[in-house]
């Protein structure tokens, strides 16, 4: 989709060398800015990505993207005889930057979809033009978003600057950003078009462009990935490794002479419909304690005389604004000694995981609702024998979609057991595997997803007060869950409770905490696992809360 490609493939003496880009010859453009989607190209068209089949095998659903250059000379897209070829989606270039609007782009998102076609929009990523916020304000108000069932989450284009008569549109290869702008920049974005339509936005790039631009940043996994490759098979991308949603494995410069840009779904049509139709998937997972499917993290409380309330999120970081009016859950919760939430069967909405005295672990699954006494329903069995426990929490660590549940040993042992997806008597979760040894000096255990990844981080208190966070690593395997510990502050020893969640919609978690006096504050993520850079400065949510018997 990029008009212009960089072909640079020079023999020299020997063998075949990647020389730096060059600018191809222009084609004839009906509009500019001239960006599209065609990273596959990679920065110099090298050799290694010259071979491949025309259509890679094993994959069944099919289908391409379009910008306003498939329209030039007075072309048009005949969508309906290309639904009869077979083509199954489409994905049109919407914006650049904030002025740029594909001015084809009505007629050829609506006339997939009139097609029959299933049908996303991208934009084309201009970082060094700034403002991410605003680039993403006018892709969606540009974009015609619905849950129609046929829209397919749209996309960032992540590549290489575009040629111009006068050399590239912006420095090459990364529009003139450090790595840190970089990812900053895309963080803002993809966070933006999240809060926007409820829905992860895909990221479009190719490894050439990804590793050297955002310094092989893993920070961005929990977002889909719409690899662009000429070879064979996708690479690696760090982060996804070969995990990939769409995979553009053609374009005119790939030298097959093929004169469109191919796409394939890695999946069955099922799961493309899935993907348009729902609003999660393993790949975009639900927001941790969101009981309405909005995308926004909501606050359960329990008071003493057992009366369990939830307090939606409202999107909105600001004083006494982050929660909606309170809805109860309902009566008799002060029976469990332990109370906790999290997605166990993988819908996007938070269960909520009791314990009683006797030991016996059980989930209420949610609704999806939140209405008066109707959050969730009857109970299910995850087993007995769970009073032993120090501790219990819940998190995604293992990137499937399903959270898992973390719990610590009077012995100071933490292991996780993985969610199988199945609410099911007993059939919950897997058996245990340790995650490590010496936990048992920490005050306080929560989880939650602070660099962005897709995978949840431990949060741990110490009695000393300094709050810590334990990177997931991805991987459920014998003390390899998590990484070293980082410092997220001192002086947390005062707060009489911590929990965590997504309040502000950024796909980054945040931290709540009580004080004694009962003021409720949130810290927010700020994406990025650093020392003292996790969270920022508090904002009130409200006060009263130490009437509270377990908030979560």
């Amino acid at each position: 989709m990029s008009l212009f490609r960089w072909a640079a493939i020079a023999a020299v003496m020997l063998g075949t060398l990647v020389v730096p880009p060059a600018a191809a010859a222009a084609e004839p453009a009906p509009d500019v800015p001239n960006g599209r989607a065609s990273a596959a190209r990679g920065p110099a068209g090298a050799a290694a990505q010259r071979a491949a089949l025309a259509l890679p095998g094993g994959y069944t659903v099919n289908g391409r993207d379009v910008s306003s250059h498939d329209h030039s000379g007075g072309k048009t897209v005949d969508w309906a005889a290309l639904r009869v070829a077979g083509d199954d989606f489409a994905f049109v270039k919407a914006t650049e930057g904030t002025a740029y609007t594909n001015p084809y782009y009505g007629q050829d998102y609506n006339g997939a979809k009139a097609a029959g076609l299933y049908a996303g929009a991208y934009a084309f990523g201009r970082p060094d033009l700034g403002n991410p916020v605003g680039q993403a304000d006018h892709f969606v108000d540009s974009m015609q978003w619905t849950t129609d069932g046929r829209t397919l989450p749209p996309f960032l284009d992540l590549e290489w600057p575009y040629e111009t008569g006068n050399g590239p549109v912006a420095p090459s290869p990364c529009y003139g950003l450090s790595t840190a702008q970089m990812t900053g920049w895309i963080g803002d974005f993809l966070g933006r078009v999240q809060s926007r339509i409820g829905r992860a936005p895909m990221i479009y790039t190719n490894v050439n462009w990804w590793n050297p631009c955002t310094g092989s940043s893993t920070a961005f996994a929990a977002y889909p990935l719409d690899i662009s490759s000429c070879q064979s098979s996708p690479p690696s991308t760090p982060g996804w490794g070969t995990r990939w949603t769409f995979w553009q494995y053609d374009i005119p410069e790939c030298g097959r002479g093929s004169t469109t840009d191919s796409n394939v779904f890695n999946g069955s049509l099922a799961d493309l419909a899935a993907l348009a139709g729902s609003t999660t998937s393993a790949a975009t997972a639900g927001v941790s304690g969101d009981f309405n499917r909005d995308g926004v993290a909501d606050v359960l409380a329990r008071a003493a005389d057992g009366t369990l309330t939830v307090y939606p999120g409202t999107g909105t970081v600001a004083t006494d604004r982050v929660l909606g009016a309170a809805v109860r859950v309902g009566i008799g919760w002060q029976a469990f000694t332990a109370m906790t939430t999290g997605d166990l069967d993988r819908d996007g909405v938070d269960d909520i995981i009791t314990r009683t005295v006797d030991g016996t672990l059980t989930v209420y699954p949610g609704t999806g609702t939140i209405a008066t006494d109707q959050i969730v329903r009857a109970p299910v069995r995850i087993g007995t024998g769970w009073q032993t426990f120090t501790a219990i929490t819940v998190g995604d660590l293992d990137h499937d979609g399903v959270d898992d549940i973390l719990a610590r040993a009077a012995d100071g042992v933490l292991s996780v057991y993985a969610g199988t997806g199945t609410m099911a008597t007993d059939r919950v979760v897997k058996a245990p595997v340790r995650v490590g040894t010496g936990w048992a000096a920490y005050t306080a255990l929560t989880s939650g997803d602070f660099n962005r990844d897709g995978v949840d981080d431990i949060l741990a208190r110490a009695a000393d007060g300094v709050l810590s966070v334990y990177a997931g690593t991805g991987v459920i395997t014998t003390d390899q869950v998590v990484r070293a510990p980082v410092r997220v502050g001192t002086g947390w020893q005062t707060f009489t409770a911590l929990t965590v969640g997504d309040l502000d919609h950024d796909a980054v978690d945040d931290l709540i905490a009580r004080a004694p006096d009962g003021v409720l504050s949130v810290y927010t993520g700020t994406g990025v696992i650093t020392t003292d850079q996790v969270v920022k400065a508090p904002v009130r949510i409200g006060t009263g809360w130490h009437t509270f018997t377990a908030l979560t």
